[in-house]
């Protein structure tokens, strides 16, 4: 069973996603946090996540910050991030590759798409990624 970790602040979103991950051909369990402060109480409380999925729009910390304290916590280091957003701007593509982002996804609008995106990123070789980054042309999945 895969463990999804996803960090946003819309509640609407989080139902969305829990809903679309119940319909992906992988079994998984979904914790949820709201924000950076959120997550990093929730952490060392849990199993670490297999995937963690950040939204970058939120009040506070913002996801990008959230992926910048992941990745300087040896703790969490190497958990895969994909970054998560309605925001589609190259410049907020551009700076989550930079600080370590292991995937990005654009929210589809629809629960139908959501899915087929899920599924793209279930198929990955999670086991070698950390070997073998994400190249910058292969880095939105869609």
């Amino acid at each position: 069973m895969v463990h999804v970790l996803l960090v946003d602040d819309d509640e609407d979103d989080q139902f969305i996603f829990s809903e679309a991950i119940k319909l992906c051909f992988i079994p998984s369990h979904v914790s949820l946090a709201s924000s950076h402060d959120e997550l990093f109480n929730l952490l060392p409380t849990i199993e670490a996540p297999d995937l963690i999925f950040l939204d970058i729009n939120m009040p506070g910390y913002d996801g990008i910050k959230c992926l910048e304290t992941i990745r300087s916590n040896a703790a969490y280091h190497a958990i895969p991030v994909i970054m998560y957003s309605t925001s589609g701007r190259k410049e907020s593509i551009d700076k989550c590759f930079e600080r370590g982002a292991d995937f990005y996804i654009q929210k589809p609008s629809q629960i139908d798409d959501l899915v087929k995106v899920l599924n793209k990123v279930f198929s990955k070789n999670w086991a070698h990624h950390q070997q073998l980054p994400t190249p910058r042309e292969n880095f939105v999945i869609y």
